[in-house]
């Protein structure tokens, strides 16, 4: 059902559920690029930490994600477990004040927690309810990682920034329990692995072959002199990515949602094998940034189509898919793209990525 096809009241309610979604991805995906992009070197400069002791520290969040779905799946997501996960994350963005080691290995791993349980939830309620119109919500999310990557906040400011943003997406959770379609039982709920075990096997392969990209892309660029042309690589990138959330209505209505994850590993195999063969070539990296579309935008709309038409518990296989795809298989990617970045990265990435379009065809029979 698509609470936009009503009028009136029912048309009001519908629009505050969108811009509080939108509000919502805008707010947590600013948080992650700060995440992602500044907290690294901001500790390792504070602290004076060193290469493995950064890659301990920002591991922590993954196992967490990839640990807590198996505890709902004896009971349901409910408005308490919500308080609880909110409570986690703002006890793990207080620690980051600490600025001790051992107290931030607990904060990122409360942090993980807390993302396992909230933007699973979100995701639920935004695709069930705003049927196509998911896509123009979620583009928010990234715009505000774009501004991110270029904003430089430091010390203090930097973690200030990153708790206003972690306590205000928080509390739009909250905000958005009550559009769900169906509250989550608090009854022993059974996840079942065969029905789609191709979907899940093709996702932790896909996104450990990715994790190496987010790695040492910006360690590749440097090393073949195209260092002056990275913020082009990222804005084009995310360009692509906007595009392509922002057309997902015209988009999606050529695609099943297998299909269309079926054309994105394609097309991200693609994508790595230039980077390999490629790799010191201006236009073909530009190309194979435009693919990030796929790579990321087209595969994650998939995804979604697809898990809340397979699955009835629907926050349940938000969270899983979290686990799996950013979790378990961020875990095991950084490794992964450690050990084998000398030796052709892009290219072992590209392979791993046809494999995973492999089981996904081939364990697909039913289409959805």
């Amino acid at each position: 059902m698509n609470l936009k096809k009503n009028k009136g009241d029912v048309s009001f309610r519908w629009r505050k559920l969108y811009w509080a979604t939108a509000g919502f991805y805008g707010l947590y995906f600013g948080m992650m690029g700060f995440y992602v992009i500044q907290l690294p070197y901001f500790f390792k400069t504070t602290l004076n930490l060193s290469s493995l002791q950064i890659g301990i520290l920002f591991g922590t969040m993954p196992i967490a994600k990839f640990l807590t779905p198996f505890h709902f799946l004896k009971r349901g997501l409910e408005i308490g477990e919500l308080k609880i996960g909110i409570a986690i994350g703002m006890i793990g963005g207080l620690l980051l004040l600490t600025l001790v080691y051992p107290l931030l290995l607990i904060a990122f791993f409360l942090l993980g927690v807390s993302f396992s349980i909230l933007p699973p939830f979100v995701e639920k309620v935004a695709v069930e309810r705003l049927g196509h119109s998911y896509g123009k919500a979620r583009l928010v999310g990234s715009l505000t990682f774009l501004i991110a990557s270029f904003a430089t906040p430091s010390g203090s400011l930097l973690l200030g920034i990153f708790l206003f943003l972690l306590l205000t997406s928080s509390l739009l959770t909250l905000f958005l329990y009550n559009f769900q379609l169906k509250p989550s039982s608090s009854k022993k709920v059974q996840f079942l692995w065969k029905k789609g075990w191709n979907f899940w096997v093709a996702l932790i392969l896909m996104k450990t072959a990715t994790v190496g990209f987010y790695t040492f892309f910006t360690i590749h660029i440097h090393q073949q002199g195209l260092e002056n042309y990275l913020g082009l690589f990222w804005g084009v990138s995310i360009g692509a990515e906007v595009f392509l959330f922002l057309f997902q209505p015209k988009i999606m209505s050529h695609f099943s949602p297998m299909e269309a994850m079926e054309f994105a590993l394609l097309a991200t195999a693609i994508r790595w094998f230039i980077l390999c063969l490629f790799p010191s070539n201006l236009f073909l990296t530009t190309v194979a940034q435009l693919l990030h579309a796929t790579t990321f935008a087209l595969f994650h709309i998939g995804a979604m189509a697809y898990l809340n038409s397979t699955y009835s518990n629907k926050t349940l296989a938000q969270q899983f898919y979290g686990g799996l795809g950013y979790g378990l298989s961020w875990f095991i990617g950084n490794w992964f793209a450690g050990i084998l970045y000398p030796y052709h990265l892009f290219c072992w990435e590209g392979g791993l990525t046809l494999i995973a379009l492999g089981v996904l065809a081939i364990g697909g029979k039913g289409r959805n």
